[in-house]
């Protein structure tokens, strides 16, 4: 917090720590004197529950007659609340990166959803095209079936005598 620590007073001194009733302050003339410099007088429980808070405490919760054990749970609830605020900003953040590693996870899944859809489509549309390719093939094939007309198979020719008839005849 920045505060420094000085065993004697002087005029630089912002807070006196002192423990006891305010009569005392009225017949202590060095507590009258820090009272005219504006010092502020504050029991010693103020700065050990700023070092505890981390934070400057306001000083009219500590009295210098102040007993934490002979007050009214004012402070105590204060302490409370702030820890209450601390938790509630804890538990909030702490759902704020829940919800938003939910979003992120339902941003994955509609993602993956949109790619396997895609990719079902895709794979449906070149199911189409094959299909398509293939009636197109069948009716080329059907259509040249009935523009070509294929002649009849002619019988074999008759064989032919080269003379080799003859010369078996003649040796027989």
């Amino acid at each position: 917090l920045g505060g420094q620590w000085r065993n004697i007073y002087d005029k630089q001194c912002t807070h006196f720590l002192f423990q006891g009733k305010p009569s005392e302050v009225l017949k202590d003339k060095l507590l009258q004197t820090a009272k005219q410099n504006n010092c502020i007088l504050v029991s010693h429980y103020w700065l050990i529950m700023c070092s505890q808070t981390g934070q400057q405490e306001d000083e009219t919760l500590y009295p210098c007659n102040y007993n934490p054990n002979r007050t009214i749970p004012v402070l105590s609830q204060r302490i409370i609340n702030k820890q209450t605020k601390e938790d509630i900003n804890e538990e909030t953040h702490q759902e704020e990166e829940t919800h938003q590693e939910e979003e992120i996870h339902q941003e994955e899944e509609i993602h993956q959803e949109e790619e396997i859809h895609q990719e079902e489509e895709i794979h449906q549309d070149e199911e189409e095209l094959e299909r398509e390719d293939q009636e197109y093939e069948d009716r080329m094939i059907e259509e040249m079936e009935h523009d070509i007309e294929i002649p009849p198979v002619p019988p074999p020719p008759p064989p032919q005598d080269n003379g080799t008839d003859i010369l078996k005849k003649q040796y027989q």
